[in-house]
C-alpha cells in the first residue's frame, strides 16, 4: 500500500500514523537508522532502550512526517523494482 499525495497532505489520523508505523516496522536497520536521522532533526523528544527506539509522532512536525513516508514509498518502490528485474 502507497501513500497517495492526498493521504500525505490531508491532517493526519490514528489510523494514518499507524500504517505508517507499521510500513517502518518492516524495513531493515539502515532503513529504521534513516528514519531515526529524520526523527532528530525534527525533535529530541524520543525514548530509547534496549528494546529500540519510541517516537510520539504527534510531536513531529508534518514536513517530517511527509519525508518519513516519501522514504518509506521510496523504499517500497525499489522493493518492488528489485523483484521485477529479478524475475
Amino acid at each position: 500500500m502507497n501513500f497517495s499525495n492526498q493521504e500525505m497532505s490531508q491532517a493526519y489520523d490514528d489510523n494514518y500514523y499507524q500504517r505508517l508505523v507499521d510500513k517502518i516496522s518492516h524495513m531493515n536497520t539502515q532503513e529504521h537508522n534513516y528514519i531515526f536521522t529524520l526523527v532528530q532533526n525534527d525533535t529530541n523528544k524520543y525514548t530509547r532502550n534496549r528494546n529500540g527506539v519510541f517516537v510520539n509522532m504527534s510531536v513531529l512536525t508534518k514536513e517530517t512526517i511527509e519525508k518519513m513516508a516519501s522514504f518509506v514509498q521510496f523504499c517500497e518502490q525499489q522493493r518492488e523494482f528489485s523483484c521485477k528485474s529479478i524475475s
